[in-house]
């Protein structure tokens, strides 16, 4: 099970994500087809974001990709983005791709 933790400060700004896990094992197939899809996915928002923000946090490895940033009008636009691409993934793989929003102190 992929799960996907998205930050947000007490305003609701977007500040981050943590990705963690491996999607479940239905069949070789599905499992590589739905690592691929969400790995795709965040590192081509981790790459936006990296070029238009100074990233705060970055942890990247095997299952694992955790970014901390400041909540800026250069973000909104990856934001919406990103989350729909989230709606789709959750969507297709349910099963193995959750998704949980936790309130954090502001990223200093």
């Amino acid at each position: 099970m992929v799960t996907l933790t998205i930050y947000r400060d007490r305003t609701g700004n977007w500040t981050g994500f943590k990705s963690e896990g491996h999607a479940s094992r239905e069949s070789d197939t599905i499992y590589d087809l739905v690592c691929a899809a969400i790995s795709m996915h965040l590192q081509t928002i981790e790459y936006s974001l990296e070029k238009r923000i100074r990233i705060t946090k970055k942890v990247k490895r095997d299952g694992y990709l955790e970014l901390i940033f400041h909540s800026s009008p250069k973000t909104e636009g990856i934001e919406e983005i990103f989350l729909n691409g989230v709606e789709i993934l959750v969507g297709t793989y349910g099963k193995s791709f959750k998704v949980h929003n936790k309130e954090v102190e502001s990223h200093v």
